[in-house]
């Protein structure tokens, strides 16, 4: 069972990373656009990486914590709540991004 966990696991870090590029790169892109449709297109591009990165996201963590309960390695050790902060800060921190400094940069 810990070969399944384990694909799991790799598989939404994957899914997660793959995400984050696609709509770090578009929206990036759309910033230095004119065109509405061009922007339009790349704003469409970056919810296809958010469509990854939310299911990648879920399958790393459960399947992050399926390894930690089935190595028996107990949800208190360091490296794990580390972890886990670490995963928690990367999504707080992508949330948050930069829509505030968006909203005053004064787009065309």
């Amino acid at each position: 069972m810990s070969d399944v966990a384990l694909f799991g696991h790799l598989l939404g870090v994957l899914l997660f990373g793959s995400g984050l590029v696609i709509t770090g790169v578009a929206f990036q892109s759309a910033r230095r656009r004119e065109r509405a449709a061009e922007v339009a297109l790349l704003l469409g591009q970056a919810t296809f990486g958010v469509m990854l990165v939310i299911p990648g996201g879920l399958v790393h963590l459960a399947c992050g914590l399926w390894l930690v309960q089935l190595e028996d390695v107990g949800s208190g050790a360091g490296w794990v709540v580390a972890a886990i902060f670490l995963f928690a800060a990367s999504l707080l921190l992508g949330g948050l991004g930069d829509g505030s400094r968006s909203r005053h940069a004064g787009w065309r």
